[in-house]
């Protein structure tokens, strides 16, 4: 890829990027705003993805995400969880973020993915993200079966400390199924 196509590749990835966040309004920490953006990029795979401790993660969000709030155009909102030593960030654009998006639209393609992960996920909260990320990502990327007990197992392997019941898997399973993800 030429310099300058990959200049004008992160700069649609980073208008999908600021897009979601527009739909969403406040995007309620770091973990949704991975989980979200993960639904949204299942057709195109503009962003690489990797298991990481909550889930699909990829770098190249991570580090958009710092872009955008180093140059203005995500507000941060850190707020302490109190169950843990730990704190989220609550994210939502920036007025310059605003204009900067008024003056850079997205394709038709990519408004409608954008529209079908909020139709999906907006009632969800950041865990609830986090185990429908992660059961589709198991299922997607290790050939897993669609298998509540399986995928359970797997989950709990890999996240022993996440809390995960088998019956929060089988409805994640439902939940999928129904959106026509799996």
């Amino acid at each position: 890829m030429s310099t300058g196509n990959r200049i004008n590749f992160l700069n649609y990835c980073n208008l999908i990027f600021l897009h979601t966040v527009r739909k969403f309004g406040t995007i309620y920490g770091k973990k949704a705003l991975h989980k979200i953006l993960y639904f949204e990029d299942l057709e195109s795979n503009d962003f690489s993805y990797r298991w990481e401790k909550f889930g699909p993660f990829s770098y190249e969000l991570k580090f958009l995400f710092e872009d955008a709030v180093a140059d203005g155009l995500l507000d941060i909102n850190p707020i302490p969880l109190s169950t843990k030593d730990a704190i989220q960030y609550n994210m939502y654009l920036s007025n310059k973020g605003k204009e900067f998006l008024d003056k850079n639209s997205l394709d038709p393609e990519a408004t409608n993915r954008i529209d079908q992960t909020y139709d999906f996920l907006k009632d969800q909260n950041p865990r609830s993200m986090e185990l429908l990320a992660s059961v589709h990502y198991l299922i997607r990327n290790n050939n897993c079966p669609v298998d509540a007990n399986k995928i359970h197992g797997i989950i709990k392997s890999l996240k022993p400390k996440s809390g995960f019941k088998l019956s929060q898997v089988d409805e994640a399973i439902s939940e999928l199924r129904k959106n026509h993800l799996i």
